[in-house]
């Protein structure tokens, strides 16, 4: 298996260590305590421009990727910059007995040696966040050294990862290690690289074949995890007598017509009916129910500015519909679709209720409640809050197919907009948002909207999910969604912002979200 970015930090940079140094991971539902606690002030800061950084020392639980035990203390030091992030020049902004590794200004980087270092001997080189190394291995894992440039399997004088004998795979294939070239980030055969390596460094033309194959033959060792040898004049003379450049002659441009099966088909337009029971037409409130609304606006654009570095948050050039069904099939804790479960396992409605983990595939079943009201049924407390999340999303998903090129929400005269003078698109998604639930609208629906303005905008639907809560035995008479410190968090964050018009804790728990969310992978390109 490749080293990818999201193998090597997304362990590190989990949400199981946000707010590091602080008890209350920085759920704080005491004003007065969240001001005193040092970690989460250091957090918040607005960013500073020198290199001074504060370490904070935490025993929080061990992570796979670490190899170390799933809910065992690690005891580890980390260094922060006020209002930034992982941040150390003078060393490992993360140090461990197990681990160190080098961040500047809560990217991965160092440039004077590895940025990740295992006490095995193992390391890999990050440069700007990218694994990348100017010459030399990049990685060296327990299964196999990798070559790589700004974050792509790239070698030009050589195999870009040779397979470890101990490694995972070595045998997978047949005897002998596995090894494979590749020129930025593209998979090609030896005699490709070659060519390109060896029309590089002499007068052969990289299409004489038979100069090149004769060059390899007199200039390389047989063994084909080696580097390629050093390319002699005489050899190269010898190769072009026997195998001279041939003048090709100049192609002329022949203009084609471009097979229309082949062009991209654009998805059929849907429509949104404006009479829908959850159409915003119908629910949006008043434009004058506008508030001022309180939250920590820097806070948030530092993590959504974080999370785009680290490549775990970032716009696509993908189809809307792409965007929307990024993760098709997957399923929450709840055992229904995971943006759906998200919503709930957060709602006090269903919290309260509470349902015994055995029944729960009989209550919420996404086959028989849609026919229950298409025959006017009652709905079950909890059937009815499922239903309103998951025809919350399926609507949110037809308006956002049905928008104008260039529009990002419905505009409804007199009724509440998008405050357009925030540039990022998220967090103007989810003030708007804010400002609804503020007025009345219910916080599913209302987050759904959100959604649809972040899509928008080319990133992809992501769920309102937070944290790692303690893994719990299974137990039939479990009763689920169970109370967790993000639940009692995000019902503060409601009643403040119903009854205070503070938004510092919805706003705080979006962007913890959106920073390094659940699913989403850490990049290499």
């Amino acid at each position: 298996m490749r080293a990818t970015t999201q193998e090597l930090l997304g362990g590190l940079l989990s949400t199981r260590f946000d707010a590091f140094g602080c008890e209350r991971r920085g759920i704080h539902l005491d004003d007065q305590e969240r001001v005193e606690c040092v970690p989460c002030t250091v957090e918040s800061a607005t960013p500073v421009r020198s290199d001074v950084s504060v370490a904070f020392n935490d025993d929080r639980g061990g992570i796979a990727e670490l190899a170390l035990p799933p809910s065992g203390p690690w005891p580890h030091t980390r260094y922060f910059k006020a209002g930034v992030g992982l941040h150390r020049t003078d060393g490992p902004a993360i140090e461990s007995d197990e681990i160190r590794a080098w961040f500047v200004d809560g990217v991965c980087h160092r440039t004077d040696g590895p940025a990740l270092e295992w006490n095995d001997g193992h390391f890999a080189w990050f440069q700007e966040g990218r694994l990348h190394r100017d010459r030399g291995v990049a990685v060296d894992n327990a299964d196999a050294t990798e070559y790589r440039a700004y974050g792509r399997l790239h070698r030009e004088d050589g195999p870009a990862r040779i397979e470890k004998p101990d490694g995972a795979g070595y045998h997978r294939y047949g005897p002998g290690p596995r090894i494979s070239w590749h020129l930025r980030g593209t998979s090609l055969v030896r005699a490709d690289v070659w060519a390109q390596w060896a029309a590089a460094q002499t007068p052969i033309e990289v299409h004489n074949s038979p100069a090149l194959e004769f060059l390899d033959m007199t200039t390389n060792d047989p063994d084909q995890d080696a580097p390629f040898g050093t390319i002699f004049d005489y050899n190269v003379d010898l190769a072009l007598v026997m195998n001279p450049n041939i003048e090709w002659p100049e192609e002329s441009t022949i203009a084609t017509e471009t097979d229309s099966d082949d062009q991209d088909e654009a998805a059929p337009k849907l429509t949104a009916d404006p009479e829908h029971l959850l159409a915003p037409h119908r629910l949006l409130p008043a434009a004058a129910l506008r508030r001022e609304l309180t939250y920590d606006a820097p806070s948030f654009r530092r993590r959504i500015a974080e999370g785009e570095r680290l490549g775990s948050l970032r716009k696509v050039d993908t189809r809307l519909n792409d965007r929307w069904n990024a993760w098709p099939g997957a399923r929450g804790s709840l055992r229904v679709d995971h943006m759906v479960s998200a919503d709930l396992e957060l709602d006090r409605d269903m919290i309260d209720f509470g349902l015994p983990l055995f029944k729960l595939h009989r209550v919420l079943n996404e086959r028989r409640i849609p026919e229950k009201v298409a025959n006017n049924q009652t709905l079950t407390p909890p059937e009815r809050r499922y239903w309103l999340a998951h025809s919350a999303h399926e609507y949110a998903r037809t308006l956002a197919l049905s928008l104008p090129q260039g529009h990002e929400f419905p505009v409804v005269a007199d009724r509440l907009t998008p405050d357009v003078t925030i540039s990022c698109a998220i967090e103007r998604g989810f003030e708007f948002a804010a400002q609804a639930i503020a007025a009345g609208v219910d916080d599913i629906v209302a987050k759904s909207w959100a959604t649809v303005i972040i899509t928008a905008a080319g990133y992809k639907r992501i769920a309102f999910k937070w944290g790692v809560e303690p893994a719990q035995e299974y137990d039939r008479d479990l009763v689920v969604p169970a109370t967790t410190r993000t639940s009692d968090y995000y019902a503060r964050a409601l009643e403040d912002l119903r009854v205070r018009s503070d938004a510092t804790r919805f706003m705080d728990l979006a962007s913890r979200c959106y920073r390094l969310s659940s699913g989403a992978a850490l990049t290499d390109g």
